[in-house]
Order: structure tokens, then C-alpha cells, then sequence
């Protein structure tokens, strides 16, 4: 095999001509593959929700709250990026929230 065809360089240069033709003929399914082919993970990215976990777990053993969920609630309060996301972001601390 010659340096320009190795299998890296392949599929680096299908990834573009896909991203291409996602651009040109409006279809994602290309722009799809091409990311498929660069390695990158489906989906959306993780969720960090350290701070949000922190506070609802420093509000419950404080004793500000009774529950956990009220904890989690409280915290998405405090951390959703807009008021539409606050029931998701509760939903998503409720399952990362450990009690110890």
C-alpha cells in the first residue's frame, strides 16, 4: 500500500467528500456517515451535572428538603439551562443521584 491509501487516509477523505455532499444535497445522512467514520459517538454528548448532584445531595443532608426527589427538583431548578428543560434535568439527576 502506497502512504495515500492507507486505511486511516480512506476513510478520512470518505468522511469528507460525505460531509460534502451532506452540504450540497441537504441530506444529514451523509454528514451521519461522515461523523460514523471520524470515530465520533452517536448521539449527544454527556451531561455534566457534578455541581447540580452536589447541591441536591448538600440540600438533603442538610435537611432543607425531605426527599430526594424534592432535592433533585430544587437542583434542577437551580441548574437547567432554560425553564423548559427543568422536568428532563430532575428525570436525568433522579438516576446519577446516589444516596451513600
Amino acid at each position: 500500500m502506497t502512504d495515500e491509501l492507507t486505511p486511516d487516509r480512506f476513510r478520512a477523505r470518505i468522511a469528507e467528500l460525505s460531509d460534502e455532499l451532506a452540504e450540497a444535497t441537504g441530506d444529514t445522512r451523509f454528514a451521519h456517515a461522515a461523523g460514523i467514520l471520524r470515530g465520533k459517538p452517536a448521539g449527544r454528548p454527556a451531561t455534566d451535572d457534578r455541581a447540580a448532584l452536589a447541591y441536591a445531595e448538600a440540600i438533603l443532608d442538610a435537611g432543607l428538603v425531605g426527599s430526594r426527589n424534592a432535592a433533585c427538583t430544587h437542583a434542577a431548578i437551580m441548574y437547567s439551562a432554560t425553564n423548559i428543560a427543568i422536568d428532563a434535568t430532575r428525570a436525568r439527576l433522579m438516576k446519577k443521584f446516589k444516596r451513600k
